[in-house]
């Protein structure tokens, strides 16, 4: 758990490795529309633009709130900012919708949950 409240991003990975990122984000952005009665995606490629823009407009708005307010997004508020991203993620995105900003939490939580949980399945897996 200590990963997912010092990761200001959902799509952060220990290593770095974007592309291994934005794979483990789209299976859970799918997976997570599917038990979230609020949220609805079209497919899988859906979820994978999806999480490529959440990844874009998170990492824009943490910079940009980062040198020029100086404010770190961690903990509760960066679930708050991620849910933002999220929303606009699916103003923007065809065959995605989230249905108000509660589900977005929702979503970002469990997103942020599940992001954690394959990236510890995937580490031991590539470990074995």
């Amino acid at each position: 758990m200590e990963f997912l409240i010092d990761t200001p991003l959902l799509l952060t990975m220990p290593s770095g490795n974007f592309l291994a990122s934005i794979v483990v984000s789209t299976l859970a952005f799918f997976i997570s529309a599917q038990f979230l009665e609020g949220v609805q995606m079209k497919s899988l490629m859906t979820a994978g633009f999806v999480a490529i823009i959440v990844a874009i407009l998170n990492a824009a708005l943490v910079e940009y709130l980062a040198t020029d307010y100086g404010i770190s997004i961690t903990g509760l508020l960066g679930f708050v900012t991620n849910a933002v991203v999220i929303l606009l993620a699916s103003a923007v995105l065809t065959g995605f919708k989230v249905k108000g900003i509660k589900w977005a939490l929702i979503l970002a939580v469990v997103v942020s949950l599940l992001n954690g949980f394959l990236f510890k399945l995937l580490e031991q897996l590539l470990n074995k």
